[in-house]
């Protein structure tokens, strides 16, 4: 577990298989870790975020996480 500040970036509606879809970005901000990979994910409360991209201060203190949530 570690410290993040979660904020919503956008949310969208998509049609797939005649029914609506919403979905939700997020970006995280936590401090940098080399062992943080697009592979893994977010748990935040009871919300899974998968990871999208990965971006950095270019001092390398601070991780910016792209995250998407399907609803």
């Amino acid at each position: 577990m570690r410290w993040a500040d979660v904020n919503t970036e956008s949310v969208s509606e998509a049609m797939q298989s005649q029914r609506p879809e919403a979905r939700t970005r997020w970006k995280v901000l936590v401090r940098y870790d080399v062992n943080v990979i697009e592979t893994m994910r977010v748990v935040w409360g009871t919300r899974t975020l998968n990871i999208t991209g990965i971006t950095f201060d270019r001092l390398k203190r601070w991780m910016f996480l792209l995250c998407s949530e399907e609803v």
